[in-house]
């Protein structure tokens, strides 16, 4: 990012008249873009966060980090103004995570042992297990240990965890699922779980490992829980708007999915997985080229030609 983006940034954020108005989700940089070109090429628009992010942090990290140490003394409370004041705190968190330094990282941990509330140890844990502190697993065990105790904090714990990007995000989210606390046939831990991997789309749309472990929870699941199965395959909403090299592999999973699901038995899961398909004839056409035919595919619409509208809008 250029100087001038990153001085903006810092110049309204250490406005605390502004903060306090706007509260710090004023300041979020999503993970999202209009511009259909970009607008589902997850990896690029989390590469492209964190680089924003790290150009501001590296440019105004004394700043930063003096900032947010005013900040972590307000008082607690569940006000409007307390509220809006621990948004910024975790704002400026969120901004310094980046650089992955040991200053950094003490900070994130330091706020993690110490928070009073759910909401900052939340946001703690997160940047940590982002992070590459050679401490994240007793982190990862100490907030699990915490939170089997409370089926609120149990589902929170779950959903934090799916939601990982670390090059180790996926062993970590097997652990959950194996621990003794988690119940596959309770709703809140399925969409907790499983639900929220399936749209860290990062990981579960764009590596070969996470479509692996998708297909294989969603096509477990299909027999336990239609509705949260459904509402999981809802990632796949924009196949053919997706890397032409992700296209065909999802399609894979898709197909895994909808054969693990009798149409009799299980017909929402099995019928949205033909929906989808139906919806992405580009990326039909590519797991025909790399993988061969499919008689689940026999039937489906194939892309036209270049201009072909009424093959786009199918």
């Amino acid at each position: 990012p250029s100087p001038a983006f990153c001085d903006l940034y810092y110049d309204l954020i250490v406005d605390r008249g502004l903060m306090s108005a706007a509260g710090g989700q004023f300041l979020t940089v999503f993970e999202s873009v209009e511009e259909p070109r970009f607008a589902h090429r997850y990896t690029l628009l989390h590469t492209a966060r964190r680089r924003l992010l790290q150009g501001i942090a590296g440019r105004h990290q004394e700043g930063l980090v003096d900032l947010y140490r005013r900040y972590a003394v307000a008082p607690e409370g569940r006000n409007p103004a307390v509220i809006k004041e621990r948004q910024v705190k975790n704002l400026i968190l969120q901004t310094l995570a980046p650089l992955d330094t040991p200053p950094v990282r003490a900070l994130i941990r330091e706020q993690f042992e110490t928070a009073a509330n759910a909401t900052d140890r939340l946001a703690a844990f997160s940047a940590y297990m982002d992070s590459s502190a050679p401490d994240r697993d007793e982190v990862f065990d100490l907030f699990r240990v915490r939170s089997e105790g409370d089926l609120v904090s149990w589902e929170t714990f779950l959903a934090a965890v799916a939601g990982i990007r670390a090059p180790d995000a996926l062993s970590l989210i097997r652990e959950a699922a194996a621990s003794p606390s988690f119940r596959i046939e309770q709703s809140n831990d399925q969409r907790a779980l499983f639900g929220r991997f399936a749209r860290n789309r990062v990981l579960s749309l764009e590596t070969a490992e996470g479509r692996e472990y998708l297909g294989e929870v969603l096509s477990g699941l299909a027999v336990v829980n239609e509705y949260n199965t459904v509402g999981a395959l809802e990632v796949f909403g924009a196949l053919d708007q997706m890397g032409e090299d992700d296209q065909a592999p999802l399609v894979a999973v898709l197909l895994r999915i909808m054969r693990a699901a009798d149409p009799q038995e299980q017909p929402s899961v099995y019928n949205t997985a033909r929906r989808l398909l139906h919806g992405a004839p580009h990326a039909v056409a590519a797991y025909t080229r790399s993988f061969g035919p499919a008689p689940e595919l026999a039937d489906l619409p194939h892309p036209g030609p270049v201009g072909d509208t009424q093959n786009e809008q199918i």
